[in-house]
């Protein structure tokens, strides 16, 4: 009985260390997810030639916005570089 108390505590220990684990890395997938997307849409658009970013302007400060918010980062990073802030 002791084996089976020992046992079902065991699992329970490792389902809550599992959980606490786990939630870092969606955080960070989910970052690396919307950097993707927000370079992705820099980079069509500056192929169509909507914008002309260069390399100089993507910075870790820029790159940090796209990481953060994604589609609407890598927006808000366009606009303050076509106003000269970024």
């Amino acid at each position: 009985m002791s084996q089976l108390v020992s046992f079902v505590i065991s699992v329970a220990i490792l389902v809550v260390i599992l959980k606490i684990i786990s939630l870092p890395i969606k955080i960070i997938i989910r970052l690396l997810a919307n950097s993707i997307l927000g370079l992705a849409l820099i980079w069509v658009l500056g192929g169509l030639g909507v914008i002309t970013l260069t390399i100089a302007a993507l910075s870790w400060i820029s790159l940090a916005i796209i990481g953060f918010f994604g589609i609407p980062g890598a927006i808000l990073v366009i606009i303050l570089s076509i106003f000269g802030i970024l």
